[in-house]
């Protein structure tokens, strides 16, 4: 049944108000982008630059290297805090769950992952929520630090972690990597590179390994929930602009519904007019 003029001229109005509004938050997410983006490519190379330091320090050993005996792993979603994504949520859900044991403990980052996960009956031990659109290494300590703390107490065998690698603007690749124990053969002495000839340590080498190392897990950590953060402005840019399309789309086969009747009504009046004068 077709619908009246009056009602066809509301339903225009008020997709016209979810398209402005779709709209608009495209451009929130967008306007963070850019400079979310340059902060990731820099917390790359902070972290490749950190491993070639490691790489030149004598040998050395630290609990963080350690693989403890126990039997069971935490395993680290970083999610998101919102909706609009598309299919990133379902798409990092997947891949997460293809490497999920029955005895892992998991913790999620991000309120609408969380939410997700619930209704995929995968229940979270621990959840952190994030506290901004752009985090800071600040805001990240309190997760980075439990992490630590957990694998110290040596009750995981692993800390991993399951990111969106941001690979372009139409691609974002799920990927999963171990966390802790510090995997030693990425500090290991390429050939044909010297090392430096006695290299002093002050306060002391303990200290100074010790406080590189933290160092290192805190930008390592700090890049994979950038990594995460641009991956989902970007699915939200990508998502809101295809919705605002098809909104467009609506509204103009509305339009022509809205205007062919208009004129139906308009040809009747005056057919109406004309016959009742002619009789």
């Amino acid at each position: 049944m077709a619908k009246k003029i009056s009602e066809l001229k509301k339903e225009i109005s008020r997709i016209n108000d979810i398209k402005e509004t779709l709209k608009a938050l495209e451009k929130i997410s967008a306007a963070n982008l850019h400079n979310l983006k340059i902060l990731t490519q820099r917390m790359r190379e902070y972290e490749k630059a950190l491993k070639e330091i490691f790489v030149d320090l004598e040998e050395f050993s630290h609990p963080l290297f350690e693989k403890p005996k126990a039997k069971k792993r935490l395993k680290v979603l970083i999610g998101q805090e919102k909706g609009l994504t598309g299919r990133l949520i379902s798409r990092m859900i997947d891949f997460f769950q293809q490497n999920l044991n029955e005895n892992d403990d998991i913790v999620v980052l991000g309120r609408q992952t969380k939410k997700i996960c619930q209704e995929l009956n995968i229940k979270p031990n621990f959840f952190f929520l994030e506290t901004r659109k752009i985090p800071n290494e600040k805001d990240i300590q309190e997760l980075k630090n439990f992490l630590i703390s957990q694998f110290l107490t040596k009750r995981y065998q692993e800390v991993l972690i399951t990111y969106p690698f941001f690979k372009n603007f139409a691609q974002q690749i799920p990927r999963e990597i171990i966390f802790l124990p510090i995997n030693s053969e990425k500090f290991l002495r390429k050939k044909n590179i010297s090392p430096f000839l006695y290299p002093i340590y002050e306060p002391s080498k303990k200290e100074v390994v010790d406080y590189l190392i933290k160092k290192y897990l805190e930008i390592s950590f700090y890049q994979k929930v950038l990594e995460g953060k641009l991956s989902e402005l970007t699915s939200r840019v990508l998502f809101v602009e295809e919705s605002a399309e098809r909104a467009s789309n609506f509204v103009r086969i509305l339009s022509r519904q809205y205007f062919r009747q208009k004129r139906e009504k308009a040809t009747k009046t005056l057919t109406d007019l004309y016959s009742y004068r002619v009789i």
